[in-house]
């Protein structure tokens, strides 16, 4: 387990159970009687949880949290959109932003200068910098309300420094996981985004092998379907749905959609599927589909199979 963590970033699948043992703890505590404690793990839990404890990285995963969100406040009060964002590297030195070769200027030049919390990095094209312990970070109660503007990063693995390589499930949109240790990375990966603490992420997991009981992580992030069609239906309905919205308030995109009143209203749903176990080769052609129509919405599809999902290894 220890090093199926490590190649998925474990530091920060483990943040996330944390963070979520700590907001449980929160609430049972408001709603216990007076001079009663909460009951606390023992045996095989109480050991689970304190290796959860030692290896994550929860003071990292607060910076990028706040420094993303703070980055929102910055756009939005400039009328200006969010980056597409390719992925960021995440360490105790701070937070690297590696923008999408898509991103460009509204006057089409690229690559765009930074906005605060983050500066450019001078010698390296879409590269954003903020390093830890900045003052400028501090007295984050003034953007615990903004929604989160980057929900579908997902931890891959860490880079030779040891920073936690994270990717946008947003941008790129389909990720294909193949090798002998396909499933255990796709259910590890799914585990990041029922436990995310960038944002609400919803899944839906298609098949009743994929990842069998990460619904109990939360029940109403994570709906369980029985096969990759059923999975596929839901996806076109949340995207229809966002395509609506975006419609409705006249937002010309996704990007614009993060940074606007209404961006609580656009979460990413990330489909899974084991395509061996659960395979459906219509279903992925209308999920592909769904992830080149215009305008995009939040959607994402995390699959793993001994072979490739589609003919040309270059489609994902």
């Amino acid at each position: 387990m220890s090093t199926l963590l490590s190649s998925a970033g474990g530091t920060l699948v483990a943040s996330g159970v944390v963070l979520m043992l700590r907001r449980r703890r929160t609430l049972q505590r408001r709603r216990r009687d007076n001079g009663t404690a909460i009951a606390m793990p023992a045996g095989h839990a109480a050991v689970t949880e304190q290796a959860l404890r030692s290896v994550n990285s929860t003071a990292e995963l607060l910076l990028l949290d706040t420094a993303l969100r703070r980055l929102a406040c910055h756009l939005a009060a400039e009328e200006r959109a969010l980056p597409p964002l390719a992925a960021v590297q995440l360490g105790a030195g701070g937070v690297l932003l590696h923008l999408s070769e898509t991103a460009v200027s509204s006057e089409g030049m690229s690559p765009l200068d930074a906005v605060a919390p983050f500066t450019t990095v001078q010698v390296r094209s879409g590269v954003w910098w903020r390093p830890a312990g900045s003052t400028e970070l501090l007295g984050s109660d003034d953007v615990a309300e903004v929604a989160a503007p980057y929900p579908g990063l997902v931890p891959l693995g860490e880079d030779t420094g040891g920073s936690v390589l994270l990717v946008d499930v947003e941008e790129f949109g389909a990720l294909h996981l193949t090798g002998s240790r396909r499933l255990q990375m796709l259910r590890t990966l799914g585990i990041s985004p029922a436990l995310s603490a960038l944002g609400q992420v919803d899944a839906v997991v298609a098949g009743g092998d994929t990842a069998p009981g990460l619904s109990l992580l939360d029940a109403q992030r994570v709906q369980p379907h029985p096969d990759l069609a059923s999975a596929a239906t839901a996806a076109g309905a949340h995207h229809a749905d966002q395509q609506r919205l975006m419609a409705d308030v006249d937002l010309p995109d996704l990007f614009h959609a993060r940074v606007s009143d209404n961006a609580e209203e656009f979460p990413p749903l990330v489909v899974l599927s084991d395509l061996d176990t659960c395979p459906a080769p219509g279903a992925v052609s209308r999920l592909d589909d769904i992830l080149d129509a215009e305008p995009l919405s939040s959607t994402a599809v995390i699959t793993s199979g001994a072979q490739p999902a589609r003919a040309a290894a270059n489609e994902v």
